[in-house]
């Protein structure tokens, strides 16, 4: 008995190895291609080749987490970038080729692994402009869907970022990816919502953007980020409800809805990127008509140190931005809401004044915000 379980236990920590050393093996392989390749336009295609052909020997692959690989240093050029699915079913190696002309933040492949019905199959897609960033699976009434929502910047009198979400099913008698219009807005049915704004703009030498929001699918809703007509990138989104058969457009989101003692009180950004303010007294449903609107707010945004313009609290990426405040002017009156962190506090603050004299000072208890 006791030699059973000794060489049971034996068994199972070499399986343990030798699905970490399978995995180890793929990553290091992999790796090694995007070492000793040139990875030039024109030059490329027997590296791309060959992360096919690894693939496709490993479909188990399909399960690693390739964590540790995406992790290394030489990861930065991103000439590899992997992205799955939530579900774990798609997996998508984002291939860049580098461009002589620097007008494409990428340029290269997609190589798609997936799962079937327990089978794994790859496809490969050339000539692609941007790379994938998320994957998002998402139940229908009788398949599953897969959002993949990808990005790319490009150089046009100016540095533009481009993103867009695609609806797609796998066919189950061709294996293949096929586009589903899934996106009903209130004019047609679509299977893509694209977007593009402007960072830089090279007539006026001046930083466009107030914002790095992305597109995202949270609890059956997708939002997409709120872009003027001008390019010029908002804090607000676009919500769209899916309903088992269609993401249908919804509403610009509200930027908040919150209580204030007997006022609920909503803020929203609209289309053109002005603010809108909206109340209703007490005992008032959001359903019936506002006691009080009022437009053209102003939003400033601060950081730790105070007031800061919100164009320069973005470095590559990241944001510095600790809070906003919206402000509304009527006869006289200042209605402002500040929500944030200020000095390791957390305000969440709605007041009504009029030139020194305070009416009203309150907690906002928040309903909603995106």
């Amino acid at each position: 008995m006791k030699h059973f379980i000794y060489f049971t236990f034996v068994t199972i920590i070499l399986s343990s190895c030798n699905g970490k050393s399978s995995e180890d093996t793929f990553s290091a392989k992999l790796s090694d291609i995007t070492k000793n390749e040139t990875w030039l336009i024109g030059e490329n295609d027997k590296a791309i080749e060959s992360v096919l052909e690894l693939i496709e020997d490993n479909p188990e692959s399909l399960d690693y987490k390739l964590w540790e690989w995406e992790t290394e240093e030489y990861m930065w050029e991103r000439l590899i970038k992997t992205t799955t699915s939530d579900d774990g079913n798609v997996r998508v190696y984002n291939i860049n080729s580098i461009v002589p002309d620097g007008m494409h933040s990428f340029y290269g492949t997609w190589i798609i692994q997936y799962r079937i019905n327990g089978s794994i199959y790859t496809d490969i897609w050339d000539e692609m402009y941007s790379s994938v960033n998320d994957v998002y699976s998402v139940q229908g009434a009788n398949k599953t869907y897969y959002l993949f929502v990808d990005h790319s910047s490009h150089i046009r009198q100016g540095e533009f970022y481009d993103e867009a979400v695609t609806a797609y099913s796998i066919n189950t008698q061709t294996h293949k990816f096929q586009e589903e219009k899934l996106f009903k807005t209130t004019k047609e049915l679509l299977s893509s919502i694209d977007i593009s704004w402007m960072d830089y703009n090279y007539i006026d030498d001046s930083i466009i953007h107030s914002e790095l929001n992305h597109i995202h699918y949270y609890r059956e809703s997708l939002f997409i980020p709120l872009v003027t007509k001008k390019g010029i990138m908002t804090e607000g989104y676009l919500l769209y409800a899916w309903d088992s058969t269609y993401f249908k457009f919804k509403e610009i989101a509200p930027i908040v809805e919150f209580k204030a003692k007997e006022y609920t009180i909503r803020i929203d950004i609209l289309s053109d990127g002005r603010y809108k303010y909206s109340s209703w007294g007490k005992n008032k449903s959001t359903e019936q008509t506002p006691d009080l609107i009022l437009y053209n707010g102003k939003m400033k945004c601060w950081n730790e140190i105070g007031s800061c313009n919100c164009n320069d609290v973005y470095d590559n990426g990241e944001s510095s931005l600790s809070g906003r405040t919206y402000t509304f002017e009527n006869n006289g009156y200042l209605y402002r809401f500040k929500n944030g962190w200020w000095k390791g506090h957390f305000y969440e603050d709605f007041t009504i004044s009029k030139g020194d004299e305070e009416i009203l000072s309150a907690t906002a208890e928040i309903i909603r915000q995106v």
